[in-house]
């Protein structure tokens, strides 16, 4: 994006706005960690706990349940990861999306305008008529009312 662009014209260019992977990332794990430390301070103050009981030694069931603890992290972490992968790629295909719709429109004017050139009245007339169904489609008034009256012009030539 160039930043020497207004901010209007920046807003009313088409094409795949995404963050960087990074930023986005870092952000999501800021957001969870935010929770987390959140549903823990709740939990904390809930059950009114008032310190913790300094041990030297922890036993098997302590053990385990930091060793629960750890994979339920890398697996979030990981969950985190695979959100931000499955939301970019949603957005990259609805611009691809984007991009081939704006292609075949594009594809579909330029043949109704060559038409347009060409030495028949009907074919003329099939190309005024490509036209006006693709200014129906991107509800285009004027161009419709434009075409309405080629139209009519081509046909009264075409009879007379």
């Amino acid at each position: 994006m160039n930043p020497h662009l207004p901010s209007r014209r920046r807003a009313q260019r088409p094409g795949l706005r995404l963050w960087p992977v990074g930023t986005v990332l870092a952000l999501a794990f800021t957001a969870a960690l935010a929770a987390a430390s959140l549903v823990f301070y709740a939990g904390w103050e809930l059950l009114d706990v008032r310190g913790l009981k300094p041990e030297r030694r922890i036993d098997s069931r302590t053990l385990f349940d930091l060793v629960k603890l750890a994979i339920g992290v890398v697996a979030g972490a990981g969950a985190l990861v695979a959100l931000a992968v499955a939301y970019r790629r949603q957005r990259v295909d609805e611009n691809g999306a984007l991009c081939d719709t704006t292609r075949l429109h594009t594809e579909r004017f330029t043949t109704a305008v060559s038409q347009l050139g060409d030495d028949s009245p009907a074919v003329r007339l099939g190309g005024v008529h490509a036209l006006s169904g693709l200014a129906d489609e991107r509800k285009l008034k004027r161009l419709q009312k434009d075409l309405s009256r080629l139209r009519t012009d081509m046909r009264r030539r075409s009879t007379a």
